[in-house]
């Protein structure tokens, strides 16, 4: 019998998430694109402080 372990699982489970992602375009795009706008607005919203910007852009963008 063939056991499986945990790492084999969570490879299987991310492979089928992925596949549903891929057939539905909107189910992966929707996020991103949140995403993206949020980085967007972000320092429009705080200010233009560059020196505060510098600070929290590893937060924001590592």
């Amino acid at each position: 019998m063939n056991k499986l372990n945990l790492t084999s699982i969570l490879f299987r489970l991310l492979q089928k998430d992925l596949l549903i992602a891929y057939r539905k375009t909107s189910s992966y795009l929707t996020p991103l694109i949140f995403f993206l706008v949020v980085l967007t607005f972000f320092p429009l919203a705080i200010g233009s402080d560059s020196s505060f910007l510098n600070r929290i852009a590893p937060g924001l963008y590592g």
